[in-house]
Parts: C-alpha cells; sequence; structure tokens
C-alpha cells in the first residue's frame, strides 16, 4: 500500500510543478515581474530531479547480511528470545533480514507485525528502522523454513554405553566422574510452508527453529544453519557444549492437570545426557544444560529442578538423584521402602464364585475364603465335604452359597460358616397323560445366584431361564433369558446390579439383560469369567486366560471392562508386609507429581527419580498400571510402574511445599 501512495506522491508534484510552471510563464507574458519564467523552470528542475532520485531510491536493492527468527506466542512484540509457551498458545515465527546500513525488513505485507525487538531494542516502521519489503522492485525472496531435533542417542558412541554422557561410563572407580563434554548431534527437516511467517502446530515439548532466504544470488541463513563437517550437524558459530540459545527455540507445556507435570513435558524432546551440567565456570543454573527454555539434555532429577525453576523458584540450584533421596527440596511421605511383589492366593485351589461386599468371598471346592478389599486373606470358611459354586451376600452378611455336593441346594450360612437354613430350588410343573393333567416338582439344580438388596430376593441361573424366589423359598418369577443356549452358552455365573443381570458366556462375553430378558448390552473381554459380580459399577471377576502367564487371581474392572486392578500384582515393605499405598493429597498420601526414588538391588543409595503421572485406572491406589514420567534413555518418558520399577526397592517423597511453589 505505502509504495502506490508514494507514486501518487510523485505523480502529485509533477502535475504540480508543470502547473506552476505554466502559470509562471503566462504571467511572466503578461507582465508580472514577481516571479520570472526562469525561476518557474528551475523549480520544475528540481521537482523531477527529486522524482529521478526517489525513483533510482526505490529500484536499488538492499544488500543484506543477517537472518533471523523473531516470534510471538501473543499480542507482545515479537521478539529474538526463545520462549517457554502455554498448551493452547498461538506462535507465530517471522523471518527478519537486516541490511548493511542496519536496517531490518519484514514482509511486504502491511498486516505484519509494525514492531520487532532485537536484542531489547525495538525497531519500527514508524522509526523506518523496520521496512516493508518492495517486491515489485527489489524481487520476491524465497523464505524455507526448518525444524531442528537433537538425535536422541549418538551415532557413534566411544564406548559400550550407547547413549550421550558428560562422565566415565564404566564400571569402576571414576564410574560417574567428569570426562568432557559429549558432542549432541542435530538433524534438520524441511516444514512444508514458505514466506516471511509461519504459525507452529501446537507439539508438547522442545524444538528449534531456522529460516533461510535466497534472492539475487544473494543467501542467508538464521543460525543453525546444517553443516555435516562439525561432529553436531550444525555450524560450528553455533555450537558450544549444546547448541547455542542464539537458534531461536520454543518449548511448550502440555495441558496435564497438574502444573508441574506441564513444565516437566516441555522437556519432551531433549535427550538423556548422563552428567547434565553447568556449561559456564560457576555454577549457575540459567547455564545448566537442562535449563528451560534452552534445554541441552537431562538427567532425571533435572527434570524436577528445570520444571520448578521455570515455574518461578529460580533460586533452587541444580542436584542429583541422591541428594533428593536423602530429602534436598523434599519430605517423605512414608519412612518405609517399597518394592512390587506378586500375591498368588489361589495357590493348589480354583475358585469357582465369588462375592463383593466391603471384601471378597471365594467359594470353591472345600471352602471358602475372606479377603479384604485389598485382597489381603483374613480368614477361611473349611467345609470338605462341600464343593461351593457360586457365592452371594445378603445385607447383614449372610452368606447363600450353591452347594454342587447336595444336588445344588441352597444353603444360608452365618458368618463363621454355620448352616442356619437350605433348600432346594423348585418349580411346578404340568404334565398332560392321556387327556389328565398333573401337577409335579421339578428342581432346577441352578449354577449362579445372586440377591436383590432392597427385597431380598433370590435370583437363580438354571439352564436358559432367571428364577426369582422369595425369601421363604417361594418362586416369584420365570424369566426366558434371550439367546442362551441358542446363540449364547452361559459359563454359570449371575450377578444383579440396578435392575440389570449380568451373564458371562463363552466366547469372552458378558451379557447384560433387562429383567424381561432381553439382552441390552454385551461387553467384550479378553479373558474368560470363572465367576462375577457386581458393586458401585465395577466388575470384580476371577479370569482365566487361555494364555495364562500369571496364576488365577481377582480383577476389578470398570463398567466398560477395562481393568483396574488385580491381587496378583502387590506393593511390600522392607519386612515383607503387604502395603497398601494410597493416591490423594493428605499427608500420608502420594500425589500426582508425587515423587519415586528407586535403587537398584545392589546399589546404597536411591539414584533414580521418578514423578507419579497418572492414576490410570482412578482406584485412588498406586497400582502396577499406573503410569510415572521420568528421564529416561529416550528422554522424557512414561512407562507403568510395572515397566520402570520392575523388582527395585523405592521410597515415596513430596515436594516441599514451603520450599517450592507448586501452585
Amino acid at each position: 500500500m505505502r509504495r502506490y501512495i508514494e507514486k501518487i506522491l510523485i505523480c502529485g508534484l509533477i502535475g504540480f510543478g508543470l502547473l506552476l510552471y505554466a502559470g509562471r510563464t503566462f504571467a511572466a507574458s503578461e507582465g508580472d515581474s514577481q516571479i520570472s519564467s526562469e525561476k518557474s523552470s528551475r523549480i520544475l528542475a528540481s521537482l523531477i530531479n527529486a522524482q529521478q532520485n526517489l525513483t533510482l531510491k526505490q529500484i536499488k536493492k538492499p544488500i543484506l547480511d543477517k537472518l533471523l527468527i523473531v516470534s510471538t506466542s501473543s499480542e507482545d512484540i515479537p521478539d529474538n528470545s526463545s520462549k517457554l509457551v502455554g498448551y493452547e498458545d498461538n506462535v507465530d515465527l517471522f523471518a527478519v533480514a537486516k541490511d548493511r546500513q542496519g536496517n531490518y525488513y519484514l514482509g511486504c505485507d502491511d498486516s505484519l507485525p509494525d514492531k520487532i525487538k532485537v536484542d531489547n531494542i525495538i525497531y519500527s516502521t514508524e522509526s523506518e528502522t523496520l521496512k516493508r519489503w518492495n517486491e515489485e522492485l527489489w524481487g520476491k525472496p524465497v523464505i524455507k523454513w526448518y525444524k531442528i531435533m537433537p538425535k536422541m542417542q549418538p551415532s557413534h558412541p566411544d564406548s559400550n554405553y550407547k547413549w550421550y554422557s558428560n562422565v566415565f561410563t564404566a564400571k569402576g572407580p571414576d564410574e560417574g566422574k567428569f570426562s568432557g563434554w559429549d558432542i549432541i548431534e542435530y538433524t534438520e527437516s524441511s516444514i512444508p510452508k514458505e514466506g516471511w511467517t509461519i504459525r507452529l502446530e501446537k507439539k508438547v515439548g522442545t524444538a528449534r527453529f531456522r529460516a533461510e532466504a535466497s534472492y539475487n544470488g544473494q543467501f542467508l541463513s538464521s543460525p543453525g544453519k546444517e553443516d555435516p563437517s562439525h561432529s553436531s550437524n550444525i555450524a560450528a558459530e553455533d555450537y558450544d557444549r549444546g547448541i547455542k540459545p542464539s537458534v531461536h527455540c520454543i518449548s511448550r507445556l502440555s495441558n496435564h492437570e497438574n502444573k508441574l507435570i506441564r513444565y516437566i513435558e516441555a522437556l519432551r524432546g531433549i535427550p538423556w545426557l548422563w552428567g547434565a551440567d553447568y556449561r559456564g565456570e560457576r555454577d549457575d543454573p540459567t547455564d545448566h544444560q537442562a535449563e528451560l527454555p534452552n534445554p541441552i539434555g537431562i538427567e532425571c532429577a533435572d527434570l524436577i529442578i528445570s520444571a520448578l525453576r521455570a515455574m518461578g523458584n529460580k533460586d533452587l540450584q541444580y542436584t542429583a538423584a541422591k541428594d533428593l533421596g536423602e530429602g534436598i527440596y523434599n519430605l517423605p511421605i512414608d519412612e518405609r521402602v517399597f518394592k512390587l511383589a506378586t500375591n498368588e492366593i489361589f495357590k493348589d485351589w480354583t475358585p469357582q464364585g465369588i462375592a463383593y461386599q466391603n471384601g471378597y468371598y471365594i467359594s470353591g471346592k472345600g471352602k471358602i475364603q475372606i479377603f479384604d478389599k485389598y485382597f489381603r486373606f483374613k480368614r477361611i470358611i473349611k467345609k470338605p465335604s462341600s464343593h461351593y459354586l457360586d457365592i452371594a451376600i445378603s445385607q447383614d452378611n449372610q452368606i447363600y452359597v450353591i452347594n454342587n455336593s447336595k444336588d445344588r441346594q441352597i444353603e444360608i450360612l452365618d458368618e463363621e460358616g454355620n448352616l442356619k437354613n437350605h433348600f432346594k430350588a423348585k418349580v411346578e410343573c404340568i404334565s398332560e397323560v392321556g387327556g389328565q393333567f398333573y401337577i409335579w416338582e421339578k428342581e432346577i439344580g441352578p449354577r449362579g445366584i445372586d440377591l436383590d438388596e432392597e427385597t431380598g430376593d433370590i435370583y437363580l441361573l438354571a439352564s436358559n431361564s432367571l428364577y426369582i424366589f422369595d425369601e421363604q423359598e417361594n418362586l416369584k418369577k420365570e424369566i426366558k433369558l434371550e439367546g442362551l443356549y441358542e446363540d449364547f452358552v452361559p459359563l454359570g455365573p449371575l450377578t444383579l446390579e440396578n435392575g440389570q443381570v449380568y451373564i458371562p458366556v463363552y466366547g469372552n462375553q458378558i451379557l447384560i439383560y433387562s429383567l424381561a430378558g432381553k439382552i441390552i448390552n454385551k461387553i467384550s473381554l479378553e479373558c474368560t469369567v470363572l465367576a462375577m459380580d457386581t458393586e458401585d459399577e465395577k466388575y470384580y471377576l476371577i479370569p482365566y486366560y487361555l494364555k495364562a502367564t500369571v496364576p488365577l487371581c481377582i480383577e476389578i474392572r470398570n463398567i466398560e471392562g477395562i481393568l483396574l486392578a488385580n491381587s496378583y500384582e502387590r506393593f511390600i515393605d522392607e519386612e515383607g508386609k503387604d502395603a497398601v499405598i494410597h493416591i490423594g493429597t493428605s499427608e500420608e498420601e502420594i500425589r500426582i507429581s508425587g515423587l519415586i526414588l528407586s535403587k537398584e538391588e545392589k546399589e546404597d543409595n536411591f539414584s533414580h527419580t521418578l514423578i507419579l503421572y497418572e492414576d490410570s485406572n482412578k482406584n485412588g491406589l498406586l497400582d502396577y498400571s499406573d503410569k510415572l514420567i521420568y528421564a529416561g534413555h529416550k528422554g522424557v518418558m512414561i512407562n507403568s510402574v510395572e515397566e520402570k520399577l520392575g523388582k527395585r526397592n523405592f521410597i515415596l517423597r513430596k515436594l516441599d511445599e514451603s520450599i517450592i511453589k507448586i501452585d
């Protein structure tokens, strides 16, 4: 727009000059002695000369000597500093060219910013220190963009240790001592967009960027240009103990619910570097290799310090996992040392029925076993001559079982296992013989049982029907179940909740029936269900896997069938006692972003720092499936408790909130 205004002004000046010349010439011919024709000619010549000089100035192409990137993530003035931005922030990068006279150029479109800041100095179109590029007179430059990322491990490691390291890695007295600055390798990839500006995709983690421009035989690049002759694969002037801060860097937070973890995830894309250290002569945290927003490499403890410093805790110094384990910046949640273990609760015994009521009642041949809700054994009811199938518990803790040893009669036991009552479930049948009708009773031989908590009615599954008896053993209703023994073969268990009936069938499915006997839903699993109960929209199962890698156990699944917990996996303390670790916000509970410090079996110190990332099954308990985030050989990693801790000892810590501002 500006160049068109300039043309209009130039044409206007020439026109005005011509009119002035004509008017003054005419006046002179009439005898006007105040302005001569000669003076008018000089004015016109001056205007024409001014126009020629302005035209030459416009045609003369700037001689560029520098290209840099400025960016903005808000309405602020774009500047050349690297940035730590929020998950939802829009980040725009701008290529800015500088000529030998110190002028900066940013595009040819007035919609682009009219101010930029370079090394804290503002340049603007108003002051004419920032200019628009005149494509019509100077030609259109080709501007390309590149993303620069580190390789996550060196191409040619110096030893058997395959990862980056500033320390000696071989076992021995020097292991872990500083050996020199390892070279981090970088690669660049083309971004499929050209022009003066690009908007970055919202990808969590850290990345660096480069712009290059070519026009009129000139070629310019912002810092970070590829150079295969340098061991880092970038130009030597842009590398010093890691890529220099002059290479434009953007670190994006995640959208995790926990603030600390959001900042930790901004370090995604940064490689593991054993012995990451201060790059300067003094221990200045702002010059540490893990410092945001220009991180080079990370160790496990660096995640915590780098994230906390970026959140505003500028007094924190970088430290090691050993120091975190000894209490620097944190406090214990529990003084015990834990480790993962297994718990084979059904050794040499096959369970056949399960009922849940603030704990587990398991029936089988010769006994009923009772466990608390954390799968810890409480007591046993032995009946050597009995073979109990399915089991149910009343509101007053009476035990209802199907005794297969006694023609599947229903037995009602007290909490100690004493027989209180029993009956055989019978239904009336009508037969016609010789025109005569006879009424007789048939024992139904049920396989599954459950109770209606409100009415106390007894629900029994036999063949393809559901039978409902009242507490006085009277049949109230028989319901034919759609598809049973036609399309589906039941496995035996029966459970009732919220007016719906759940029946496991062959083919690793659970059928959900209405009380009209119609199938209203199906749940598919990866296992066969030997026994089952439901409570509070959870399934309590005893599963059987065709390719069993673990013994029979109890599983808890949500209403969609997703595994929440099982009885086989557990935690124990240093004395071998079962330990239940709660996830929450109280002083005795580990919270999301809480610290877990582990050590190898033969190590004396806790040497690895992990952070609780997710209660994956939302059960409020730390278990094998919960997620941990940590610095590993692939950078910032997320794995399950089982995958990461294995058989290691570990302790639980929390950040000292009187020192660390985490909210």
